[in-house]
C-alpha cells in the first residue's frame, strides 16, 4: 500500500493491453479504478458519474486527442496525468504544468506521477 491508496482513478486509454496493465498497477498500489474507458465520448460521460481524485489520460485516443476530457476534468478540479510515447513534447503547451507519464511506463513511474499530481493538487486546493 502507498500514500495514494484509496485514490479514485479514471483511465482513458484506447489500447486495451496498456489500459489493463495500467489498471493492474493501480490496483496493486491500492487505488480504486473507477473507470477504464477507450474514447472521448465515454470519458466525458463518465466524468459526471462519480467522484474522481485523478485521471490518467492517453493524449492520443481514437484518432483524436484527449484535451476536451482534460479541460472538463480540470474545470471540475480533478488533476490529470497525461500518457504518451512522445514525451513532454507530445503534450500541448497549454498543459505544461501537468505531469506526463512516458510510454512504455513502469510501475514506479506511475507511482511517482500520481504522487506528484496529487501532492500538487492538494497544495493548490
Amino acid at each position: 500500500m502507498t500514500e495514494i491508496a484509496g485514490s479514485r482513478v479514471l483511465i482513458v486509454e484506447d489500447e486495451p493491453l496498456i489500459a489493463m496493465a495500467l489498471e493492474d498497477v493501480l490496483l496493486d498500489m491500492g487505488c480504486m479504478v473507477i473507470g477504464r474507458v477507450a474514447g472521448i465520448a465515454d470519458a466525458l460521460a463518465r466524468i459526471g458519474d462519480q467522484p474522481i481524485d485523478v485521471a490518467i489520460l492517453d493524449v492520443n485516443v481514437e484518432g483524436g486527442q484527449s484535451y476536451e476530457v482534460a479541460d472538463a476534468l480540470l474545470g471540475r478540479g480533478v488533476p490529470v496525468v497525461f500518457t504518451t510515447g512522445a514525451g513532454e513534447e507530445g503534450v500541448d503547451r497549454r498543459y505544461a504544468g501537468n505531469v506526463v507519464l512516458g510510454k512504455p511506463f513502469v510501475p514506479m513511474g506511475v507511482l511517482a506521477a500520481l504522487r506528484q499530481t496529487l501532492a500538487s493538487s492538494r497544495q493548490a486546493g
